[in-house]
């Protein structure tokens, strides 16, 4: 599949989001399968939402993930690869990373 991201707006932090499926037994492809509009909420702001819902501490893992225009096939996609998450307080930004966001009770 293939993700797209049509556009972001800087000031709402709103984008819209289409997944196209590549179908190669029966060669065709399948553009806009899925489309999402959505707010894009900062890591501050999740864990100020987490801390004012109640939770006594809020971590976060984050790894750097690769060049999604340097991946040319998706087999093996981040399999064996070096870099793990960590658990940081301080992350400095790259082009493309993910992040898991624990609350604890």
């Amino acid at each position: 599949y293939v993700w797209e991201q049509a556009e972001f707006d800087i000031i709402q932090r709103k984008t819209r989001i289409s997944l196209h499926f590549h179908l190669k037994k029966e060669q065709r492809k399948i553009r806009h399968a899925f489309s999402y509009s959505w707010r894009l909420w900062t890591l501050p702001e999740i864990k100020d939402c987490l801390e004012e819902a109640g939770f006594r501490s809020v971590h976060f893992w984050v790894r750097e993930m690769p060049d999604t225009s340097e991946i040319t096939r998706t087999e093996g996609f981040g399999a064996g690869k070096d870099i793990k998450y960590e658990e940081t307080t301080s992350f400095q930004q790259q082009d493309s990373w993910n992040a898991y966001i624990v609350g604890v009770a």
